[in-house]
């Protein structure tokens, strides 16, 4: 009985399989029980047991076993669809998976990665809806799919699951970061409610951002707007796809401003100030990837400084 115990919490620690302690620790101990040595003690008065212990832990073991070997024979295929040669083979493996543990998310989104990459978009598409379908509450799907509908140059269906995704999970850098980075994409103008935080997950201030495009070839649009009004701001994706250190500045605007640069996570990486937004550029100390523009001392007001947050505040 001890060496049975002993063997299952030295599996539960290495492998996912033995993460079912009410289904392996029973099959563990009944095994144990089974061929372990017995001595029948004779009761003095007491009849013997109508259905022996021995077949009651039998039958035990048996449904066990019989709970957890298809999981386990899902696992198995899942693995050798990772050793395969190509993805058509990995895609087979993947199917017999499924039909061993058919509510297994992850199943379905190896098969989404596999279809995509064999150029089967309608598959792909219905094995993430699956996987949403079996795990509602898992932001990962979401992602995936958004990802998917981004690397098809859809960024309105991008941005639709990407939100969705952080509904789940607000405080995730990257999915902010993929949410701010596709709203710059839309062409039609549209509010975008953003949130900061401290470290401790505190909420310091919100703004209300317009979105401007930075691109050379849009040079009207670099102009940003004339005055701010309050809790109003401008987001500037200088560099969606990469860091930048390039001087920001700004063209026909007529009060100083204070101008925030977001870093690769999502957080601020340093917080200057524009007193003559016509003629001053402002030279960055570390790289960013967008900017954000608001009102003289909105930042110090709002104790928002280097290392807070960005998180989009998408249900305002």
């Amino acid at each position: 009985m001890v060496a049975a115990v002993t063997y299952w919490f030295v599996h539960s620690s290495v492998d996912w399989f033995w993460q079912l302690p009410a289904v392996t620790l029973p099959v563990m101990v009944y095994l144990a029980m089974l061929v372990g040595p017995w001595r029948q003690v004779e009761p003095a008065t007491a009849p013997p047991p109508r259905w022996p212990l021995r077949l009651v832990g039998v039958g035990v073991a048996v449904l066990a076993i019989a709970a957890v070997a298809p999981l386990y024979i899902a696992d198995r295929y899942l693995e050798q669809s990772y050793s395969a040669a190509g993805p058509g083979e990995a895609l087979a493996a993947v199917e017999r998976a499924q039909r061993f543990n058919p509510v297994d998310p992850e199943l379905f989104e190896e098969e989404a990665e596999l279809a995509m990459q064999l150029g089967d978009w309608e598959r792909a598409e219905d094995a993430y809806q699956n996987a949403i379908r079996l795990s509602p509450q898992d932001p990962r799907p979401y992602a995936l799919l958004a990802e998917a509908h981004e690397q098809r140059d859809d960024p309105d269906a991008a941005l639709l699951f990407y939100r969705e995704a952080l509904a789940l999970n607000p405080l995730d850098r990257i999915l902010n970061l993929q949410v701010l980075k596709l709203w710059a994409q839309i062409p039609v103008q549209r509010s975008l409610p953003v949130r900061f935080i401290n470290e401790g997950g505190a909420e310091l201030g919100q703004l209300n951002l317009t979105v401007a495009d930075s691109a050379p070839e849009s040079e009207s649009r670099l102009q940003g707007p004339v005055t701010l009004s309050a809790g109003a701001g401008v987001l500037f994706f200088q560099s969606p796809s990469t860091d930048t250190t390039d001087p920001f500045w700004l063209k026909n605007t007529t009060a100083p401003l204070d101008v925030a640069f977001v870093g690769v996570k999502g957080k601020v990486t340093e917080i200057k100030s524009i007193d003559q937004p016509n003629e001053e550029q402002v030279i960055p100390e570390r790289p960013y990837r967008l900017v954000i523009v608001a009102n003289r001392q909105f930042f110090e007001r709002n104790n928002i400084s280097p290392k807070s947050q960005v998180v989009a505040a998408i249900s305002s």
